[in-house]
């Protein structure tokens, strides 16, 4: 699933700037959520066949994560202190850190060093004291003082890294159940018009869903592995109609948002039969959840999968980092919402 990872941690980067005229991959949210559901998998792939004590693979994880991210944040900072000095580049430092007070400040480097709660700075802020308080707002809370921002969603991971090794083991019924759970705070999110940032996507109970359905995934790959579904000659065709058509999502996702009017120039007769992007995106989770674990049998021994995957991290790492930059010199991309 290497590449399907790599041309997800692509998405994010499209969905900052102007939309490309031949591709119409999944906008940044249905990307960050694909994520999940593949993380999920990998993380009860690792559990179930390589690792047996907790605290290693937590190690193992952070070992994993946190050097990159070091270095990446490192950079951020530089280009940062380089936007402030000689551009135009008030919109980086969002609510100002100075104006914080102590324990704020504590918060935003911790936040910042950790990556560990940069989920749930979207849902706190300063007030007029720079004292934390409740805040959703956009460029109100928290969110833009994390210097690399679009990793919330690995402080989210992390938090699923930290329960992983209690779920992997559980009975299939037992994680249905949970799945319906979160299921069921997600349309209560919905029901109370919540559905954008930060509820609709960085609240772990309701995300909860996707890295399950990570983990059924992985025993949907079992499943066909050890009853060598894919040696039957009669699974060919079903098996690269499956294919092409998880694909052909990510290539030319049905929708550019999550506006009803927003639809893809692309294959408009054929995504006429989808009503509107929540069914797109349910319809795009489900079959990464239930084609992943073909693609993986494929090509999990294909050394540039493995290397699309690796490179996955990095991209999605310093994927606003230029794009933050070339905004604040006047090049013409859309970042940040702007």
């Amino acid at each position: 699933m290497g590449t399907l990872r790599f041309l997800l941690a692509c998405s994010v980067i499209t969905s900052h700037v102007q939309p490309f005229i031949w591709v119409n991959p999944p906008f940044g949210a249905i990307a960050v959520q694909g994520f999940f559901i593949i993380s999920g998998f990998y993380m009860a792939l690792i559990l179930c066949e390589k690792y047996t004590g907790y605290w290693l693979f937590i190690s193992n994880r952070i070992l994993r994560l946190w050097p990159v991210y070091l270095l990446i944040l490192a950079m951020t900072f530089v280009l940062k202190i380089v936007d402030l000095t000689f551009f135009d580049a008030t919109h980086v430092t969002i609510p100002h850190f100075d104006s914080l007070n102590p324990t704020s400040q504590t918060f935003v480097l911790f936040t910042n060093i950790f990556i560990i709660g940069q989920d749930i700075s979207a849902f706190f802020g300063p007030n007029a004291q720079g004292t934390i308080t409740f805040e959703t707002g956009d460029f109100k809370n928290f969110t833009y003082t994390n210097l690399v921002v679009q990793c919330w969603s690995t402080a989210m991971e992390f938090n699923f890294y930290l329960l992983a090794p209690f779920l992997v083991n559980k009975k299939t019924r037992t994680l249905l159940f949970l799945l319906s759970g979160s299921v069921l705070i997600r349309i209560v999110i919905y029901k109370l018009n919540l559905r954008d940032q930060p509820w609709g996507y960085r609240f772990l109970p309701s995300e909860l869903v996707l890295f399950i359905m990570g983990i059924l995934s992985y025993r949907i790959y079992k499943y066909i592995e050890n009853k060598k579904i894919l040696d039957n000659p009669s699974f060919i065709y079903p098996t690269a109609i499956s294919l092409i058509f998880l694909f052909t999502l990510t290539i030319f996702y049905p929708f550019q948002s999550n506006l009803p009017s927003a639809r893809s120039i692309y294959l408009q007769n054929v995504y006429q039969v989808i009503p509107g992007p929540l069914s797109a995106k349910w319809i795009y989770l489900t079959s990464i959840t239930l084609i992943g674990p073909i693609l993986f049998l494929l090509y999990r021994n294909s050394k540039y999968d493995r290397f699309l995957g690796d490179l996955s991290y990095p991209v999605f790492f310093m994927s606003l980092l230029f794009l933050s930059h070339n905004y604040t010199c006047g090049w013409r991309f859309k970042v940040l919402g702007k």
